[in-house]
Parts: C-alpha cells; structure tokens; sequence
C-alpha cells in the first residue's frame, strides 16, 4: 500500500527554480531532473520507513543522477 505525500507550498518554487537551472545548464536537462523527482517520489509514497531519518523526525531520498534530497 503507497502513502499519500504532503507538500509543504515552497516545494513548487523550489522545483521550479531547480528546472530552469538545470535548463540553463543543458537544455532538457530540467525534464530529466523533473521525471527523476518523481520518480523519487513514487519510492517513497510506497516505502517511506526505509529513508534515512536526517533532521529529526524528516526522512529524505537522493533524487537519482542530481545532487537534490
């Protein structure tokens, strides 16, 4: 069974910031880092309990070939 993730209202200006970055850097490249996001996300909606525990009782994954948590 997945879980239902809640999205603090920052987080789409942040990604937002880190697509246009990426695009600056390579174009396309903020696609890839979108697609890897959610990715990541699905991983955790059906796993959340084996993400490492960083600040104190937030869990956080590694986005897959971006430095991004």
């Amino acid at each position: 069974m997945g879980y239902k993730l809640a999205y603090a209202a920052e987080v789409y200006d942040d990604l937002q910031e880190n697509i246009d970055w990426f695009n600056q850097k390579q174009t396309g490249l903020g696609s890839r880092f979108l697609n890897a996001v959610k990715d990541t996300i699905t991983l955790i909606k059906q796993n959340p309990h084996t993400l490492a525990v960083r600040y104190e009782d937030v869990r956080c994954s590694t986005v897959q070939a971006f430095p991004y948590l």
